[in-house]
């Protein structure tokens, strides 16, 4: 279950890590009540976060004011064998309409990158992310912080939840390059593609972005704006985005469909490609009528009708050249 989870409460509530076997090896009186008070102490921390982090009240000033006071007395990372309790339905701070910018301070001061809390994931260095995005803009000290978490290799979507805040364009699209660069450095080593990173970090729930930065990629970058980029962009459409915007990635994406794949084949890809398009009643576009007929006349000239048939068909239907009669 997910640390929100209500499931979680045994967890932070009943585990005590190897104290039990500590006390029973202590030889002192003294020493076995100390040890059993310190396991106390620290539960009744535990339990006030969970209070206060269930409580209904808990999206308004008094009920994160209440969160924030449990947050600063309990301790960071594993103690007695439970998981960090400030990620206890964090993610409801992270969604609150409330003003959480005090308890992102906390956490921005609190959890530091370099020097991280025992038993931290990735995931919970994400929704710290995002508790610091709640208010849709990202100020430069929390944007260096999350630029730290990735050199740290804390974080690998960090950025990308950052650049997803409706920035001013100009502020997101230089952020997205910085990132870039950052990202690579810290996890490109394991990664063989020249594209890495582009789409890792690219918000596709924000077409116009995309464009943005594409539109300012250096021109060693713009080749890996491809068309799987773009699949990407257009698998998240949604309701609320403008019909225009949608209208032009869908024929940005048609007009990458005609480019060669990733291996350089203009071909292979094309029947798969034009399945997808078609779905997506994405608009016919020259480039791709010419790719068309090039891989009809060439590479699939060979290959049987039912090999080629969703090839064949996009060229009859748009009457080209390649399959009128003379």
């Amino acid at each position: 279950p997910e640390r929100g989870d209500p499931r979680y409460v045994e967890e932070y509530a009943s585990p005590m890590g190897d104290t039990m076997q500590q006390i029973a090896e202590n030889k002192t009186l003294l020493g076995r009540i100390g040890l059993a008070r310190g396991v106390v102490s620290n539960k009744v921390l535990l339990l006030d976060v969970l209070e206060a982090a269930q409580a209904e009240e808990l999206d308004s000033p008094t009920g994160l004011a209440r969160l924030l006071k449990a947050w600063r007395a309990a301790p960071t990372g594993i103690t007695y064998g439970a998981q960090d309790v400030h990620f206890f339905f964090i993610g409801q701070v992270a969604d609150a309409k409330s003003d959480v910018t005090a308890l992102a301070d906390y956490l921005r001061a609190t959890y530091q990158p370099e020097k991280p809390p025992s038993g931290l994931n990735s995931e919970d260095w994400r929704v710290i992310a995002r508790v610091l995005a709640n208010d849709r803009k990202v100020t430069q000290p929390e944007w260096e912080w999350g630029l730290r978490a990735v050199r740290a290799k804390q974080c690998n979507n960090c950025l990308k939840v950052f650049l997803s805040a409706p920035e001013p364009a100009e502020l997101r699209v230089a952020r997205y390059y910085e990132a870039l660069k950052e990202f690579r450095a810290a996890y490109g080593s394991t990664s063989r593609r020249k594209e890495f990173g582009i789409w890792e970090l690219l918000p596709t729930e924000d077409p116009a972005y995309a464009m943005q930065v594409e539109a300012a990629a250096p021109p060693e970058e713009k080749p890996f704006f491809d068309y799987e980029v773009y699949s990407h962009v257009v698998g998240m459409f949604r309701s609320t985005q403008p019909i225009a915007i949608q209208e032009t990635v869908l024929r940005r994406w048609a007009e990458k469909a005609a480019l060669p794949g990733r291996d350089g084949d203009s071909c292979r890809e094309l029947q798969r490609r034009l399945e997808a398009l078609q779905r997506e009643e994405a608009p016919r576009v020259p480039a791709l009528d010419q790719t068309v007929c090039t891989c009809l006349d060439g590479p699939l000239a060979s290959q049987d009708r039912y090999q080629k048939k969703v090839v064949l068909q996009y060229a009859l239907d748009g009457r080209l050249a390649c399959v009128e009669a003379p």
